[in-house]
């Protein structure tokens, strides 16, 4: 299929043939018939992607601080490489099209194949087929047409910010900017009974604004315009100003400050400037209210992309039922578009359409509508559920003569995000012999770009036909946590040489799942413990020499806090900091002790948010030969402070490892220093050493065994914080 995508280098927009998406499991399929670009939203974004570097870094200064964060922490070098990964990669545009269901999800009863429907989000974006949430999907009614459907997000916008405002009947209602969000708002305000004073420096979209339900208009942003909304008013100014205007600018702040009445609410819809004049704000001691995209449920995870709703006694207009209003209204004739129309431009001239929203074909359009076509021969692939796990007996153990047959490096990738195109993909890449067959990734912009640039033979969405393919013999799996271990039975039943990243599973019934199919298949897996393959410990442990009983190792993690929001905290897609990153320190604690654990200790150290695992918690581990851990994984301290910090004592002798860049071994009163130029972790020597595994047919360079018991060891941590008990290994 073809989809839209923005050169982040250049602004240039371009057609890309992608592969197509795969339905989730809480959503749709939906071949597009008509998409809405918004002339605002990504205008914004294309003038950022063309600007030059400096340009970009002056405009979006929270990016470059995260960009000096990252070579503190990671180096120049790997830095560089995911910032040009980052600008490399097209990224999508549009979030508001209407089309027809293809394939539905098991988890969406209420639609059906051949529905019409308006679809709305990041996921809803300019491509012939999209992948999209159920919870951002809604039934078109017949006597709307697709065309005036595509509208429908872009609407939910201009709906939510006049439930922001609280306009009700009767009220005086001032709308800055008339732009295609500005002019919807108008009319929904006049079809309530508001009364519409318009503003927007554009003669003609303030004809079209009275013609439409607005009383008055004015083309500046000036006091006399204030003056008027006064005389408009009775003297007493507007009860809601809505912005909806776009620029860097605050003048829209301070006409809302001049216009309002006294204790008036004001909403920022659209992208304006927020230094608010502060006499007008508090001598009428006004409102500011900043209104977020379509309503209730905009970016929390577990309403789009889980399909959770919420109860409609506390939060009765979702951006899902704003989205259903607006088809509703204009099903029953109560919004109508005219005017609005725009343009229309076929899908395969979309760039021309964006030209003409830019004005370099004369006075810009108020909006563009890309029209698809069907393409015969582009059948999507129906959604393919996974089935219930089992939960059974941990304990496997390849045997003493278990033996790997040498393989070609044929390798896939399951999943190409930050960390598998900046730190995995280079050094197999950087290998002989390996061969690039499939990388899939959910999005098939991603998808395409992984392979135009990395050189794979295919980009795919679904997972299952990746590991069909004959030719892999090697799959990487990068995905989110919570698909780890699915995809690591999967592909050790299909035959393949599995290297997955960290947690290898969430749950032990996972865990089991994964190690009855390693034991079934005599199967090859390594998780990316890569902790173990940094130069830093390998020159610690020969420090430590090969007798480890009663060491003491100690390890301090300045983590840094997540958003509350962030995926890895989601319990059921992240699995929570110790389970998605905890498992490392358990796995080198392990490594270091040379001995088998034997009872875990877990606290947490800060309160959690309710039905998530603390981001801050020690572990104290117990190992058969004596050696213990202690492990101090925390969120609260000042970022400025190296992240990974470890001592080693046994014996009389000390070791302590500084961020894997400083090395320093004292024994006796004598100190030794070893230092490295750049912070090295052991990624590459890593994935070097598995790969060879794998060529040669020897062992796997972390055993199996060890890559299921450091995981079971998690687990098992993570159980003792939540039962506030220590669990010896019989409990596990």
């Amino acid at each position: 299929m073809k989809q839209l995508g923005l050169n982040l280098n250049s602004g240039a927009v371009n057609v890309v043939e992608v592969p197509i998406p795969s339905a989730l499991v809480a959503g749709l399929l939906v071949q597009t018939a008509y998409s809405a670009i918004s002339s605002g939203t990504e205008r914004t974004k294309i003038e950022l992607a063309s600007k030059t570097l400096l340009e970009k870094a002056r405009q979006r200064p929270d990016q470059v601080a995260k960009v000096f964060e990252a070579v503190r922490n990671e180096g120049v070098a790997a830095t560089m490489i995911k910032v040009r990964e980052r600008l490399a990669a097209p990224q999508p545009l549009g979030y508001s099209l209407a089309g027809l269901v293809v394939t539905v999800g098991d988890r969406c009863n209420e639609f059906r194949v051949g529905d019409r429907v308006a679809c709305g989000g990041t996921s809803a974006c300019h491509a012939e087929y999209v992948s999209v949430p159920a919870n951002l999907t809604v039934h078109v009614p017949a006597t709307v047409p697709l065309r005036d459907a595509a509208y429908t997000t872009v609407a939910a916008i201009a709906l939510h910010g006049i439930r922001t405002g609280d306009v009700t009947l009767g009220d005086r209602v001032l709308v800055i900017g008339l732009g295609l969000i500005g002019q919807i708002a108008s009319r929904l305000c006049a079809a309530a009974g508001a009364h519409v004073f318009g503003v927007d420096p554009q003669a003609d979209r303030c004809a079209l604004a009275r013609a439409h339900g607005a009383e008055v208009t004015d083309t500046l942003l000036d006091a006399s315009t204030a003056q008027q909304v006064f005389a408009w008013s009775c003297g007493r100014g507007a009860d809601v100003v809505l912005i909806t205007a776009g620029g860097a600018d605050s003048q829209p702040l301070h006409l809302a400050g001049a216009a309002a009445r006294d204790r008036a609410r004001v909403v920022v819809v659209g992208a304006v400037g927020l230094e608010v004049p502060r006499e007008p704000f508090y001598h009428k001691e006004l409102s500011l209210h900043i209104s977020r995209s379509y309503g209730p449920g905009r970016y929390d995870p577990e309403f789009e992309e889980k399909g959770m709703t919420y109860p409609i006694g506390f939060v009765p207009w979702s951006e899902r039922r704003n989205m259903e209003e607006i088809v509703s209204l204009l099903g029953d004739g109560h919004l109508s578009y005219a005017g609005l129309e725009g343009i229309t431009t076929p899908f395969e001239q979309a760039p021309e359409g964006y030209a003409a929203l830019k004005g370099e074909q004369g006075v810009p359009p108020i909006a563009v509508i890309l029209e698809y076509a069907a393409r015969p021969g582009h059948e999507p692939t129906p959604v393919v559920a996974a089935g219930p796990s089992t939960a059974l007996e941990l304990g496997f153990r390849p045997a003493a003569e278990y033996r790997f047959e040498p393989r070609a490096l044929n390798v896939s990738f399951l999943g190409m995000g930050n960390f598998a195109s900046a730190t995995l993909l280079p050094p197999v890449r950087d290998a002989a012999g390996v061969t690039l067959c499939d990388v899939v990734t959910s999005s098939p912009l991603k998808a395409e770009a992984a392979r135009a640039r990395a050189g794979f033979r295919r980009a795919l969405t679904s997972a299952a036909e990746a590991l069909a393919v004959g030719d892999t013999t090697i799959a990487f799996i990068a995905t989110r946590h919570d698909s780890h271990a699915r995809y690591a039975e999967q592909a050790l039943r299909a035959g393949k040489a599995v290297f997955v990243e960290k947690p290898l599973a969430l749950t032990s019934t996972e865990l089991a799942t994964v190690e009855r199919a390693l034991g079934e298949t005599r199967g090859r897996l390594m998780v990316g413990f890569n902790r173990r393959f940094s130069p830093a410990t390998k020159w610690a442990l020969e420090r430590i020499g090969a007798n480890r009983e009663g060491l003491r190792f100690l390890a301090r993690i300045n983590a840094g806090p997540l958003p509350n929001d962030h995926w890895i905290l989601d319990p059921e897609a992240g699995g929570g900091r110790l389970l998605g990153e905890g498992c490392h320190f358990l796995d080198l604690a392990t490594y270091v002790s040379g001995s088998r654990p034997e009872e875990v200790t877990g606290t947490a150290l800060e309160p959690a948010r309710e039905g998530h695992a603390p981001q801050s918690f020690h572990l104290e581990v117990l190992y058969e030969n004596g050696a213990t851990a202690g492990i101090d994984y925390v969120a609260q301290g000042d970022p400025a402070l190296p992240k990974e910090r470890f001592e080693i004592h046994r014996a009389g002798t000390s070791v302590v490892i500084d961020d894997f860049r400083r090395v320093e071994y004292v024994r006796g009163g004598k100190r030794t220093e070893k230092k490295w130029a750049a912070r090295d972790k052991g990624h590459r020597t890593e994935v070097a050493a598995f790969l060879e595994a794998v060529r040669t047919g020897g062992p796997t360079p972390i055993p199996e065994f060890e890559s299921i018991e450091s995981t079971a060891l998690t687990l098992a941590a993570a159980r003792s914080i939540r039962e506030g008990r220590t669990l010896r290994r019989d409990d596990w």
